[in-house]
């Protein structure tokens, strides 16, 4: 009698399975990454966008004010050029983001207005949302610095 060679169809199955069981706790895992990511990566795009305005207002000399649209969700910096011209505009609803805005609070206002020297009308949070997973963005109303939590 010869030795045998190779795997039985029984041993090639039972490997299979396990590798299946592995690539779907990997995907789950990978997509929940990707989802926290996305948020975080948003959050901190707010943020820069809070302090954009603040020094932009603070540089020119003028009223710079961020507003939050929850649909679709997106944040505009409006600013010095010509009134109320729209200086920078962010869909947070696309690549890379692709996130909702849930809750904005900024004392019953759309957003927060920062005057001449770069002090803010009023503090507030805005509640980014993908998923299972959420940051809120803070604006300190005394000083406008925007934190995420």
């Amino acid at each position: 009698m010869h030795p045998r060679r190779g795997f039985s169809m029984v041993e090639l199955l039972v490997v299979l399975a396990i590798l299946g069981v592995f690539a779907g706790v990997a995907s789950v895992r990978l997509t929940a990454s990707a989802e926290r990511a996305r948020v975080d990566a948003a959050a901190r795009r707010i943020v820069n966008a809070i302090d954009d305005a603040r020094s932009r207002a603070r540089s020119t000399s003028t009223v710079c004010k961020v507003r939050f649209i929850a649909t679709p969700p997106t944040v505009e910096i409006k600013g010095p050029l010509s009134g109320d011209a729209g200086l920078d505009t962010i869909r947070l609803d696309h690549g890379p983001y692709r996130v909702m805005l849930k809750t904005t609070t900024f004392g019953g206002r759309d957003g927060v207005e920062f005057d001449r020297y770069g002090r803010p009308d009023t503090g507030g949070f805005v509640l980014v949302t993908s998923g299972r997973f959420d940051r809120t963005v803070t604006v300190e109303a005394e000083s406008g610095r925007a934190t995420i939590h």
